[in-house]
């Protein structure tokens, strides 16, 4: 083999290693996808959450921001952010922390979200860990999400 076939198989043995990782495989659902942010009613509030949500994912990086609103839902109090994973096969894992602007927040809560991108579409399931007053307390979400 001559100098040059061992160079243009070495390229094309590389080409094909890059295309077969996890991250070459996420970047098909690379750009911006919009939704809907929807949670069940929490105690605390006057009925359930749902708001727009923008999803910007780069090399298998999802980030994301998305209105946190007051009790009856009439003003926005704050911004959750979040970040999370997509693989190549299209599953999607989103984790976000959010606390109340006081001084000592009153409010604060975690959260996590599964779910799997599918074509130009993608739906999220998952749960928000509320803190408030010396109590704790569990709401379900979902995620609705299109290209």
């Amino acid at each position: 083999m001559t100098r040059m076939h061992f160079l243009f198989v070495t390229a094309i043995a590389a080409s094909c290693c890059v295309l077969h990782t996890p991250a070459a495989g996420a970047e098909g659902f690379d750009g911006k996808w919009t939704g809907t942010f929807s949670c069940a009613k929490l105690s605390f509030t006057k009925g359930p959450l749902k708001v727009p949500m923008d999803v910007t994912v780069a090399d298998g990086v999802a980030t994301y921001a998305r209105d946190v609103l007051n009790a009856d839902g009439s003003r926005i109090v704050g911004t959750a952010e979040g970040t999370g994973t997509i693989g190549a096969d299209g599953k999607v894992t989103l984790s976000e922390r959010w606390k109340s602007a006081d001084e000592r927040p009153r409010y604060t809560y975690t959260a996590s979200y599964e779910g799997s991108f599918k074509g130009t579409a993608a739906n999220l399931k998952g749960t928000q860990a509320w803190s408030f007053d010396r109590k704790t307390e569990n709401r379900a979400c979902t995620i609705a999400l299109k290209r």
